[in-house]
Formats: structure tokens, C-alpha cells, sequence
């Protein structure tokens, strides 16, 4: 599993140490959760909005990537068994 998440968000928050005149404590990814039967690792996911015909509600659809935007490192593939959840933290 690479480590572009964390320097990416580290990147962010070493360019943008204030934002609105205030001092960013933390610069956080929207990342996935694999759950699988050697542990857990992160994973990223691009979320698209589904609009209903004569609904105002939009209905998100999260695809999660299998491989990292960033560097094209296949990411560790879930077990038959596991979950995958997502999460804003890391």
C-alpha cells in the first residue's frame, strides 16, 4: 500500500497553513476503509450524485478505486467475507 494519502495531506496543509485568517489544525482525505483478513487499510473513492426524476433528493453513489489516483498502486483487494465502510477521519 503506498502512502500518498498522508502526503498529500500533508502537502495541503504544509501549502495552506491558515485559511480565513485561521491557524488549520488538520488537513484530513475522505478515504474507505478495507476491512479484510490481514487487517485494515485505506483506500480512496470518488462519489457521484444520482437525481431522481421528479425527486428532489440526490442519492450518492460511491465507487471505491482499486487503484491510487495518485501513483497507479493497486490497492490490497477485500476477501469475500469483508466489509468495506466509509470514513472523513483517518
Amino acid at each position: 500500500m503506498c502512502n500518498c494519502i498522508s502526503e498529500i495531506e500533508k502537502k495541503i496543509h504544509d501549502k495552506y497553513p491558515t485559511h480565513n485568517g485561521k491557524e488549520v489544525e488538520s488537513v484530513n482525505a475522505h478515504v474507505i476503509w478495507i476491512f479484510t483478513d490481514d487487517g485494515m487499510d485505506k483506500g480512496t473513492s470518488t462519489e457521484f450524485v444520482m437525481t431522481l426524476k421528479g425527486q428532489k433528493k440526490k442519492h450518492p453513489v460511491e465507487v471505491n478505486h482499486t487503484y491510487c489516483p495518485f501513483c497507479g498502486i493497486k490497492y490490497k483487494q477485500e476477501d469475500e467475507n469483508s466489509t468495506t465502510r466509509t470514513d472523513s477521519s483517518n
